[in-house]
C-alpha cells in the first residue's frame, strides 16, 4: 500500500509498466503485514520485476531497525532489501 502526493505512470517494451509515486509513504509491503515500512521522496514500483525502488531521503523500517538511505531496492518476492546507497542503520 503506497500513499503519495502524486502519481505518474510510464510504459515501455523493455521495462513494462512503471509507477512513480512522489513524496510517498509505503504503509505495508504485503497483505500479511500491518507494519509501516517507510517513506521516500520517490517510490518506483516495477510490477513486471516485482521490485520497489525508493529514492531520496529514504526511511525504511525492518523489524527492530530503521534504515536511513539515499536509495533502497526492495524485492517483493524474496521480501528483502537487495541494495542500499549511503546507508545508516538505527536499532530500536
Amino acid at each position: 500500500e503506497i500513499v503519495s502526493s502524486g502519481l505518474e505512470i510510464e510504459q515501455s517494451q523493455k521495462e513494462g509498466i512503471r509507477f512513480f509515486f512522489k513524496n510517498a509513504n509505503l504503509d505495508k509491503i504485503n497483505w500479511q503485514s500491518d507494519e509501516f515500512k517507510g517513506k521516500a521522496d520517490m517510490i518506483e514500483l516495477l510490477p513486471s520485476k516485482d521490485l520497489i525502488l525508493m529514492k531520496g531521503n529514504v526511511e525504511f523500517n525492518e523489524g527492530d531497525m530503521k534504515i536511513i538511505s539515499d536509495e533502497i531496492s526492495y524485492d517483493l518476492i524474496s521480501d528483502r532489501i537487495l541494495r542500499s546507497v549511503n546507508t545508516n542503520i538505527i536499532k530500536y
